[in-house]
């Protein structure tokens, strides 16, 4: 999404007792879904809610990756024309981080290179704000198959697990 388009607003919802629909209500959310088990849990879930809209520090995040020749993310990924893939993560709570996967081709005989930006309005210092990194991927030496890093798979079964729950 260029910036100058509007992202999608933060949608908490809230299911109330046992008998809501639950995958419905995760997947309408763009921000939050509570389960409020009873009357005596309101409180606490709209506290909860509340408590991430008041601590937004990042608004309208978009994050460009140039150079990756697939995207594994889950929500409004969109193609570039000049091979770009944006990512529109909304907005971005104090303390909070967000994992996006990406292939890169790693033909033999060449280092490949990508470029990830972000761009987001900050709300404490109140301004549009950048930030762009560069990088390369190197093969393992005497190896053609480097150790797994526990993190990625970490979040590569994540995936998975959310779209064989969807199907």
């Amino acid at each position: 999404f260029p910036l100058d388009t509007a992202l999608p607003i933060v949608l908490n919802t809230f299911g109330y007792g046992v008998n809501h629909d639950e995958g419905l209500l995760g997947e309408m959310a763009t921000g939050g879904y509570y389960f409020v088990e009873n009357d005596e849990h309101v409180a606490t879930a709209f506290g909860d809610a509340l408590g991430g809209i008041l601590s937004v520090v990042a608004q309208k995040c978009s994050l460009t990756i140039r150079g990756a020749t697939r995207l594994e993310y889950t929500k409004d990924t969109a193609a570039q024309p000049d091979g770009s893939f944006v990512v529109p993560l909304c907005d971005l709570f104090a303390e909070e981080s967000r994992d996006v996967l990406f292939h890169v081709a790693l033909p033999k005989g060449t280092t490949p290179k990508f470029e990830a930006s972000i761009d987001y309005y900050d709300v404490l210092n109140n301004q549009q704000m950048q930030s762009t990194v560069q990088g390369t991927l190197e093969r393992s030496e005497g190896s053609d198959i480097a150790p797994p890093n526990s993190h990625v798979t970490a979040q590569a079964l994540r995936i998975q697990a959310a779209r064989e729950m969807a199907k």
